[in-house]
Formats: C-alpha cells, structure tokens, sequence
C-alpha cells in the first residue's frame, strides 16, 4: 500500500462520516451533506493512480461504508497551471480523476475546480521546495542494522529554504503475525493481534514527523543531517520510508483540530495539497 493511498484510506475513516447533530433517534447522528476532496500534487510525478484527485460525498453516519457509493461520478474536474489554460482531467475509474501525461512542477501554483451537480469546489497550492538527497537509506536487497542507522546511514539532504516543513514518514510492511519488536517488553517479543501490531494504518506499525529543516543537524551551509528515523520503527523488518517537503495545506490537513476545513477546499471539505517526495524500501535487521 503506497503512503498516499494508506493517507486516503485514513482520510475517509475521518471525513466520509460527518455528524452534526442527532435526529430523532439519538442513537443514529445526522449527517452533513458534503463534497469532499482529497487530491495531493506530487513534483515531478503524474497526476494519475494514486496521485489522481478523489471526489466523494458524505456517506450516512451508520451505514458501512462504500467507496462506489460514496464516489461522485461525472463531475466536471479541472487543473490549472498558473499562467495557463486549465487541464479538464478525465475519470478513469469512479471518483477518481487524473491526467497520466499532466506531470507537477515544482515551486508552481496550481488550482482546481470541481463541478459535482450544485456543487462547486475550489483549492489552490503552491508546491513546496524540492531538496536534494546527499546521503540516503540503505535499500533492499541490502539490510541496514537497526543500531547502525544513526551513524551509517543517515539522511542527509539539502534544501533552499530553511523554513521548509518536511514530513518524514516510516511504515513497516511485516505482516503482523511475523513482526518483531526491536524493544520487547518483558517476554512479549511480538504483536498479539493486528490491532496492537496497528492495522492497516495505525501506531506503532506507522509513525509520522513534522519539522521545519533548520531545527534538525546542519551538516554544512544548506545541508542537514536526519537520524532520528530508525527511532521511528518499533519492528524489525521491511519498512517503507518517505521524506516529504509539504505545502500549507498539506501540513494543515494533517495537524489542524478540524482537518476536514483546513485543507485548503473551498465550497466542500478535504484537502488539496502538494509535496516534493522520495521513498525508500529498507529492511531492518539486528
């Protein structure tokens, strides 16, 4: 599962159910009527598979939910460069909408418009700094060894603004009847179930960070040093790790108390944000 499909996965467990109030029966809260967007510009990358923007209504708070009937078909999706005529981006499959030969630039401003019926939705973003990579993880086939990371592989890169907020993201891919903890506590080396293991998409299968790139270990002028990563896995094994440059809205959808407005969609709820990334696959041994 890729970061930014896990981070929709996640984003619908919060928004697609939107009480605000109760009706009559107190056991079964109403639901607010709403679009909602989740769409991430990538630099560099195409606007297509799991880039592609998703658009959904709100689903009824008891009913399970379902994709198909949550997608908002037809809708007339469009994205435009500044400076330049808007790109119509099809629907390839429901909900989803994209471009395959529409690739993001960096340091650009985009903006997007959504017609779904009576509804009309509007997001704009600028995507953030690109770094550079100077040092990386070790990636598989090899294996790192965990108390190694700090000293032997760390990541180092460099980036023009020392304001930059990074998303530093780390995912074990163990299943979790085979995961190991680094630190067991006691005699109890591995998870009981799934859900202490953390699900699909949860703690301490996934850890997350922010930070702004100036508050970490400056190597040399305009190169920082991050080596806190390995003190994110709570495994052994297959991990998957993204370093993110993320926009505002970005940042704001991920950390503001009421995420679902904050992330930069105006007339609907959700986000429109960008990031440069690079993602590693690494396995980690004693």
């Amino acid at each position: 599962m890729s970061r930014s499909s896990r981070f929709v996965t996640s984003a619908l467990a919060i928004l697609a159910l939107l009480p605000v109030g109760c009706g009559e029966d107190t056991a079964s809260p109403e639901t607010r009527d709403e679009v909602a967007v989740f769409g991430y510009l990538y630099a560099g990358e195409p606007v297509s598979g799991g880039n592609a923007i998703l658009v959904t209504r709100t689903r009824p708070v008891d009913d399970l939910y379902d994709p198909g009937e949550a997608a908002v078909r037809g809708a007339l999706v469009t994205l435009r460069r500044e400076g330049y005529a808007p790109d119509t981006l099809r629907e390839f499959e429901p909900g989803h909408y994209g471009d395959p030969d529409l690739r993001i630039e960096p340091r650009t401003t985009y903006h997007l418009s959504i017609v779904a019926g009576d509804r009309t939705l509007t997001g704009t973003t600028t995507t953030p700094h690109p770094f550079e990579m100077l040092e990386e993880p070790l990636v598989t086939p090899d294996s790192m060894r965990y108390e190694e990371i700090p000293d032997r592989h760390p990541i180092v890169l460099t980036c023009p603004d020392e304001e930059q907020i990074f998303y530093l993201d780390v995912y074990c891919e163990e299943e979790w009847e085979d995961a190991r903890y680094i630190h067991p506590f006691g005699d109890h080396e591995k998870p009981d179930d799934y859900d202490e293991y953390g699900g699909a998409n949860g703690e301490p299968r996934h850890i997350a960070a922010y930070f702004r790139i100036k508050n970490v270990d400056r190597v040399d002028e305009g190169a920082f040093r991050i080596t806190f990563y390995g003190a994110m896995m709570v495994f052994y094994g297959a991990y998957e790790i993204q370093v993110l440059s993320i926009d505002d809205n970005f940042y704001n959808y991920l950390y503001r108390e009421h995420p679902e407005e904050s992330g930069g969609i105006s007339g609907g709820i959700g986000v429109f944000g960008s990031a440069c990334r690079e993602r590693y696959d690494v396995f980690v041994t004693e």
